[in-house]
Order: C-alpha cells, then structure tokens, then sequence
C-alpha cells in the first residue's frame, strides 16, 4: 500500500498522535512542549491534549469538537493553544486543515534574536542596488526574528514569507488574534516571538514539512555566521514560480533561460497504465534499495519528510524492445510523499525506451524518444505519484555521464550553510572526507538554468574524483556507480561541513597542507 494512501485512511486521533510522537523523537520539541490538531473530511476539529508526555499520548487522551460546537470532549482538557488552531483555520479555510505549534532549537533561538544584523542588512540592500529587475522585491530587509527562505528554494517553495508575531501570552486570545491576522496575509509559518513557531497545511504531512523545512534552514543560517559570506538571497525572478516548471523561465542572465522541471507524464498514460508494462526482477530490487537509502538518509536527518531528490539507472533493460542508442530508463523519488515511510511503488518510472506511446491510431511514437513519467497508477487516481521536480537535471546528468548509475539532490542542514552562502567547502580538513570527497565544487545558482541544467553535469568527473558539487541557494549533488557509495559521499559530506563550521566556532582551522593530500593520494590511490 503507497504511504500516502495509508495516512489518508487512519483514525484522526491516531495520526495526531503518530506525528506528535515524531516530533518529539526528532528532538524538536519537549516532553511537555507542542500541540498539533486537524480537521477531518466532515470538519470535526481533533487537538492534542494539554500536558502529558507527548512522546507517548495515548489516542484516546485526543480531544474533539464536533462541527458547530463550542465544547471540547475527552478525558483530558485540549491544548491551552487551541484559540490558536481555531484561529488559524478561520483565517485561512481553503488551505489549512492541519495546524501544528512546537518550540524547537534553531526557530525558538530566531524568535529571541534582539537586534538587527547590520552586516546582512547592508548586503540585501548592496545586493538589490546591484540588481536591475524586481529592484523593490529584491531587496527587502527581513526581520532578523525570522529566516529569509529566499536563500533556498526548497524554503521558499514549502514555506514562503514567513510572518513575524509579536510577544503575547501563551493560549491567550490575544495571541489568538494575532495569528489569524499573520494567517490572513497569506503565510503559512508564524514566528511567535520569544515563544515558538506556528505552520498550517492541507494534511499534517504538509505542515510538519513546512516546520522542519524552516527548523533546519534556521540551522543552517546559525552556523553560516562562521563563514565568510551571509546568506544570499534569490532573486525574485525565480521566487515568483511556486515551483519549477518547464514552462516558467528567468532572465536574471539577461536572457531567457529555463528553470529545470520534473519529466512530463506520458501522453497515453492512461493506455500505459492500463497495459500494465512488465516489471522486471532487476526493477523491483532497485525500487527495495533505492527505498532502504532514502528511509536511512531521513532517519540520519540528511532529507525532511518530502525533500531530497533520490535516483537509479535501470541498466537499459527496456532498450531490447526499441532501438534507441540514447535510451534511458530511471527510477525517482516522487514529490509530496513521505521519505520516512516510502514504499517501492510510490517510485517513478521515467524512461523513452518503452513502448507505451500509442497515439489513436495505434502508431507509436519512437522517433523523437523524449523521456515520460510512465506510472504505476491510474493518472486520476488517489495514489497516483508525480516525478521529482528536479528529475530533468537527473536525466541530463545521466545523459552525459553513462557510467553513473545512481544521484543524490539534498539540502542537510551543514551542506546547506556553505550552499546559502555561495562559501568554498574544503574536503581536505581529515585523510577520510579527501579519500571519499576529492575535490568538492560550488556553483552559482544560475548553473540550473541553461539547458536543463547541463552546466552541473559538466562540473562532474568521476574519472577524477569530482563526484560531488554544491549549488547556491538550491542544494548538494552527489553522484556514483552504487547507491551505498553515493550515500556515503551524502553522510561524509554532511559531516565534514559539521566538523568545519563547528571547528571555525574555535577559532582559524588548518587544513592537510599539499604534501599530506599528496601522501594520501599515493597511497590510498585517490583519484
């Protein structure tokens, strides 16, 4: 059964408390600290109850308010914030029906900050005067209380501005207010001065994504002041798009360009779908290990629930069936579907060496041999998956190295601070992270732009050792011929951007100086 199927059918008592137990098992709130609610399909309100210990909150503790009543029914009180959660709702009744209120590290440390950074106030202004389109948009000063998104666009795609709520009493009606006002510009998170954060969303997935989302681009700000650049951000050209597409197109370069967009679906996905292609033995252990990778990079805290873009080559075993030289057939990780529990059919079958593309008159349409999205279910249906937004820069990286077979596309937390940063990441600090590392590339933002991408796939060569490549305000890629030895990359990357940023708190850090990573590279044959 595809996860998101599962979520849709359990007890609301039982997904509020799973998710609360989540949140406290991922250290992002206390035992006493936190409150999640939702709407179910007949808008009955379900919030999880005031005090206890939210690791373990039995289901039946859940307090609940039918439609159109004012009491609450339970064996324990709801919430003390429930004016909060009844206030977002009525601010914002199209798209919120999951509310979630936490105090966690890096948000709750944002909340108290005094007094604006005048470095980074300086370099918005700078960098929106250099900037001759959107000017007004461009440079905009943020409140130093909240985290500017515009540095990443994962950010800014699950989360967008977000608002700034002054102190008010914690459960008071006051508070309440306030909220439902920040609801109401549009935001979808709250600051909460010296107190905490509040996210909305469609299904509690959505909204606990858009926390953590949030939590760890807060992390990754805080280290970044340690480097020697602040945080960059987009400009509103490319922030405009809630997300990327084929169709939409920046001219930050003083010209058209194309952002990078997921694989379209197959123009007879319905007949493919219904023909039910053949799935071979060697498909069906890819989709189980390209799964077990993504559920250990969620629990190693390298992705959130629905972030990190996850990839294999299937080994041209389609190609038998048309001859196409420049076949390609690949699995990826879908959007919107949760990497702690995803399942080997929620993955997305993108190939153009397959014979599904029936036209109506029964012609098939092997000449142009442009990559689908061939799904595993029916189009219209409730489990139906789509691609990764990033799938098109996958297959243009396949394409132009035939010996990879698997990618990484992710925003960890350390990662992250060299990449909204735009700072140089040296592999060379320990013998471990040069040996697996080399020599690891950043790359303006702007690479994504030309060609699907084609200037990231040109900074990779794996006969040297040049597998991994950060880019500016998007992320870490990481590439190789197995998915264990591209997940280490991800896990050893990840840490040594930890161990520098953490080493730079010290003081000035020494490097292996050029004879060590020569010694190094003799004996351990590094690239």
């Amino acid at each position: 059964m595809s996860s998101t199927i599962h979520q849709h059918f359990l007890p609301p008592r039982e997904l509020l408390v799973s998710w609360l137990a989540r949140l406290y098992r991922h250290g992002l709130t206390t035992t006493t600290g936190g409150n999640l609610s939702i709407l179910d399909d007949e808008d009955n309100l379900f919030i999880t109850p005031s005090g206890g210990d939210k690791a373990i909150v039995p289901p039946e503790n859940v307090a609940f308010r039918k439609k159109g009543e004012k009491q609450f029914q339970g064996p324990l009180a709801p919430s003390m914030e429930w004016p909060l959660h009844t206030a977002a709702y009525k601010a914002r009744p199209e798209d919120c029906r999951a509310v979630l209120h936490a105090h966690s590290i890096s948000l709750v440390a944002f909340s108290m900050t005094q007094c604006l950074d005048i470095q980074n106030s300086q370099h918005l202004r700078e960098q929106g005067k250099k900037r001759k389109h959107d000017e007004k948009d461009d440079c905009v000063i943020i409140d130093p209380r909240v985290p500017d998104t515009r540095c990443l666009l994962s950010a800014w795609q699950s989360c967008g501005q977000v608002a700034l709520v002054p102190y008010c009493l914690p459960g008071s009606m006051k508070l309440a207010e306030e909220c439902q006002k920040a609801f109401e510009t549009g935001a979808t998170c709250v600051i909460l001065q010296n107190h905490g954060v509040v996210t909305i969303g469609k299904t509690l997935h959505e909204a606990y994504d858009r926390f953590v989302s949030l939590e760890y681009l807060a992390k990754s700000i805080v280290h970044s002041v340690t480097l020697e650049s602040v945080p960059k951000p987009l400009p509103f050209s490319i922030l405009q798009y809630p997300c990327n597409n084929n169709k939409q197109k920046s001219s930050i370069l003083g010209e058209e360009h194309f952002l990078p967009g997921a694989i379209d679906l197959c123009p007879s996905s319905v007949i493919c779908y219904q023909k039910g292609r053949i799935i071979t033995s060697k498909e069906k252990e890819a989709r189980k290990s390209l799964c077990n990778f993504v559920r250990r990079a969620y629990k190693q805290n390298l992705i959130t629930s629905s972030s990190g873009s996850f990839s294999c080559r299937l080994e041209h075993e389609y190609r038998s069936s048309m001859d196409n030289k420049d076949g390609l057939s690949f699995l990826v990780t879908p959007t919107n579907v949760d990497r702690n529990a995803i399942q080997s059919s929620d993955l997305c079958f993108i190939s153009n060496e397959i014979e599904c593309s029936h036209h109506n008159d029964g012609n098939v349409d092997d000449k142009k041999k442009i990559l689908h999205h061939h799904p595993s279910y029916h189009p219209q249906s409730f489990e139906y998956v789509s691609p990764s937004r990033a799938a098109a820069i996958h297959a243009t990286i396949y394409k132009s190295h035939p010996e990879i077979s698997c990618i990484m596309v992710v925003t960890p937390p350390y990662v992250t601070s060299y990449c909204i940063t735009g700072c140089n990441f040296n592999s060379a600090g320990i013998p471990e992270s040069h040996i697996v590392l080399h020599n690891v590339q950043t790359l303006p933002f702007e690479s994504l732009l030309k060609h699907e991408g084609i200037e990231i796939a040109t900074a990779f060569d794996p006969q040297n050792g040049k597998n991994t490549v950060f880019v500016q305000g998007y992320g870490m890629f990481t590439i190789g011929n197995c998915l264990l030895k591209t997940f280490v990359q991800l896990e050893v990357c990840e840490s040594m951007c930890g161990v520098s940023l953490t080493a730079m708190r010290r003081g000035p850090i020494e490097m292996l100086n050029a004879d060590q990573v020569c010694e190094i590279d003799t004996v351990f044959k590094v690239h």
